[in-house]
């Protein structure tokens, strides 16, 4: 499974640098319309909430 993570992220990275303009490109998703940047944007806010909540949860049971 780590192994996709890593594969796709290279994908991204890749595609981020060679497709000109790639951040201010529109995605169509359910929800609406939304640029690359606001959409890593979110991604990364996500993540890092999800980080959070698994560090506290190990503070609060000593793991």
């Amino acid at each position: 499974m780590e192994h996709s993570k890593t594969i796709l992220r290279e994908y991204i990275a890749y595609l981020c640098s060679s497709l000109r303009k790639s951040l201010d490109r529109v995605l169509i998703h359910q929800d609406g319309k939304a640029t690359v940047r606001d959409a890593l944007k979110h991604n990364i806010h996500n993540a890092n909430q999800f980080k959070d909540q698994v560090l506290e949860t190990r503070r609060i049971h000593h793991l």
